[in-house]
């Protein structure tokens, strides 16, 4: 009874529904608004808080990308102090010809011309191939002692001529040499299919048993074949804008050279071309590779190589 008059005791009231509590909310903020000092100001979450949903972090990371940048101007302008100005293109003639300091030969500029030995033997021998005078066995060991000197005559010159080279012009001249006998590979594979191919087309022709027939027959039959042949020719040329290279018309110089030339490993007849040359576009790559390389030297000249000498001189006691 106690506990139930208690119960009956206490007045029990009904909570605000949610539109009653935007009402009071509403009016407080038009209470506000009515005071004559434009108040700006509305309850929300702390924005250094989670529950606040903001996720626009993009003033921070500006904020970082300046403090970045006022950094790196400080350094360049301690490096100007410190150095001078060291950008010297001329420098990097020096270094990618293989000059030394200590000899007046260009090593690494010879290797290069002479690079078109290998590439030269290439095809003389594809050639000799195609043709019949070289049979496939002593051609393919022809190829494989042409590209096995190719590879080992840059680490011979440079083992010979050790203080003759600077490492850069080292370093490029291999790696030359690498590209192009991974080209050459490439090249002699494609040939020797191409070459198995077609020798193996005019094997099954020369087995076909050839039956008789009439004047009628094999006039009707050359006129076939013939327009069937004219049709596929028709689509080679209408379908790529020129007549499709069969092999072995592509065992020849420019052919070659443009497969060297080429930003591949993979050799191929016939490359996809564009219709015409994007002039624009091709003047603007190469003003990005060459001003992008330019920048690439300037810093390894005004930054790298300072610090590598300085780290190289012993300490002073």
């Amino acid at each position: 009874m106690t506990a139930s008059g208690e119960h009956e005791g206490v007045r029990l009231r009904r909570t605000k529904s949610a539109t009653r509590a935007e009402e009071i909310q509403k009016a407080e903020r038009m209470a506000r608004r009515s005071q004559p000092d434009k108040p700006c100001h509305r309850p929300r979450d702390s924005l250094f808080s989670w529950s606040s949903g903001f996720d626009n972090f993009k003033g921070f990371v500006n904020w970082g990308f300046l403090l970045l940048g006022i950094g790196g101007i400080r350094l360049l302008l301690e490096n100007f102090i410190k150095y001078g100005i060291r950008v010297d293109p001329r420098q990097w003639l020096f270094f990618l010809s293989g000059k030394n300091d200590a000899d007046e030969e260009h090593p690494s500029i010879l290797l290069i011309c002479y690079s078109t030995v290998p590439v030269v033997l290439s095809l003389l021998i594809e050639k000799g191939l195609s043709m019949n005078i070289i049979t496939h066995g002593p051609g393919m060991v022809f190829h494989v002692v042409n590209l096995i000197v190719m590879v080992l005559m840059p680490l011979v010159v440079i083992h010979v001529k050790e203080t003759g080279f600077s490492l850069i012009g080292a370093m490029y001249v291999c790696m030359l040499y690498a590209i192009l006998f991974l080209k050459l590979w490439s090249y002699v594979q494609v040939n020797m299919w191409c070459r198995l191919s077609v020798k193996s087309k005019n094997t099954s022709q020369g087995r076909i048993r050839r039956q008789s027939l009439s004047y009628t027959d094999l006039h009707s039959t050359d006129v076939k074949q013939n327009g069937c042949d004219s049709d596929e020719t028709r689509h080679e040329i209408d379908g790529g804008g020129k007549a499709l290279v069969q092999y072995p018309d592509n065992l020849n110089l420019s052919d070659l050279y443009y497969y060297i030339l080429a930003p591949t490993l993979c050799y191929e007849l016939n490359f996809p071309r564009t219709q015409r040359i994007r002039k624009r576009f091709l003047i603007k790559r190469i003003l990005e590779v060459v001003v992008g390389c330019q920048v690439v030297m300037s810093l390894f000249q005004q930054w790298m190589i300072p610090s590598v000498k300085n780290s190289l001189i012993p300490f002073s006691m």
